[in-house]
């Protein structure tokens, strides 16, 4: 018997936080252990931060891909449309066997972390979502063993399965309840402290906390993009907040 090691092929979803990118990828190269292809997904209706993150990617050489999706969605019709949109263009188009992740643009590893070895035993691994007796996962950090899931049906978008309103990703149920699946639950925690700073205070959080996935192994910001707010990025102190916790961490 031997463990074959695979690449990891990484598509980041951004849309509004170009500044947000370089620290995530500096996380990434610091953390990861693995061999990892960094992809950066441009999701939008307009080109407002397109010279940004293209020159973002190309400073780091990493791949970058435009997609153009139309107005007139909701939130999560657009996070699933380009991942779905991603998984079918860019990660399913070439023979090479490898594990696919998925990433929010405010997610950041900040420990060491190897996907070969946490994934090994299992074809899909995420943070389960629950709507009654529904499971789906959540899209932000999302992993798939490529190969054993591409011989599956299921899609990325959401969905209303027996009478439950399922949201970004809601698709994925269908991997979860298959039997021939081998899902992971991750954990996830809800920090209320950094080195003095209170992360539960409404002028820290944006009203949406932070969260620490995977036994602390990757820092979730939450609702960078401000969806809640028109997509008008306001959260100036809960961005110095993640700035102050990130610097600790790439230093």
């Amino acid at each position: 018997f031997y463990w074959i090691i695979m690449l990891v092929k990484i598509y980041a979803m951004v849309f509004n936080r170009p500044d947000l990118l370089q620290q995530q990828i500096d996380c990434f190269n610091k953390y990861l252990q693995d061999d990892f292809e960094f992809n950066v997904v441009y999701d939008t209706r307009d080109n407002e931060h397109l010279e940004q993150f293209k020159e973002i990617c190309e400073k780091n050489s990493v791949n970058f891909y435009h997609h153009q999706s139309q107005p007139g969605g909701t939130p999560s019709f657009y996070n699933s449309d380009a991942i779905q949109w991603s998984y079918n263009n860019l990660a399913c188009k070439d023979d090479e066997d490898c594990f696919i992740l998925f990433l929010d643009h405010d997610a950041f590893p900040i420990e060491e972390f190897n996907v070969n070895e946490f994934m090994k035993g299992y074809d899909i691994a995420g943070c389960a979502q629950e709507r009654a007796h529904i499971t789906y996962v959540w899209q932000g950090l999302l992993f798939l063993r490529k190969n054993t899931v591409m011989e599956e049906d299921f899609d990325f978008y959401p969905k209303t399965v027996d009478g439950q309103m399922l949201d970004s990703c809601g698709g994925t149920y269908a991997l979860v309840h298959n039997p021939n699946i081998r899902y992971k639950a991750t954990s996830v925690e809800y920090p209320d402290d950094y080195n003095g700073i209170n992360l539960l205070d409404e002028k820290n959080s944006n009203g949406f906390g932070f969260e620490l996935h995977i036994d602390g192994k990757f820092l979730h910001s939450r609702n960078a993009s401000n969806w809640h707010n028109g997509l008008r990025v306001t959260d100036t102190n809960k961005t110095s907040v993640l700035n102050t916790i990130l610097s600790d961490f790439i230093e």
